[in-house]
């Protein structure tokens, strides 16, 4: 191998690494368990706090956010459905549990408001 050779192969290494770092995705600084009643924002949890906090809804439903080990689930509703209930936990930013009947919106969003998305990031 020449001197040449060695000098790309070093150039194309550092090439990949720089582009793994560009390309990973920005982790969020402290998500936070944003909770939605009729599209006006009713309360906000930390994702890291174990708790346990009943919603109140329209129509007269309710349900029951649990959060626990870094995820948040449904542990209770009273809607007819019971879709929220069957929803797997959300731990990701973005992700939502939706209660139709109750218009609930359970989303993890990140602690800083921003008016971009994270695809606009």
């Amino acid at each position: 191998m020449k001197k040449a050779d060695f000098w790309l192969i070093g150039i194309l290494l550092l090439c990949a690494v720089a582009a793994k770092w560009l390309l990973l995705p920005q982790k969020d600084a402290d998500p936070v368990v944003a909770v939605y009643v009729n599209k006006e924002k009713a309360a906000s949890f930390s994702l890291y706090e174990d708790t346990e906090a009943v919603i109140e809804g329209k129509n007269g439903l309710s349900l029951t956010l649990a959060i626990e080990e870094g995820s948040a689930c449904v542990k209770h509703a009273d809607c007819p459905d019971k879709v929220c209930m069957q929803t797997a936990p959300i731990h990701k930013t973005n992700e939502s549990i939706l209660c139709l009947p109750a218009q609930i919106v359970i989303t993890i969003a990140s602690a800083e408001e921003s008016e971009y998305d994270s695809i606009a990031r």
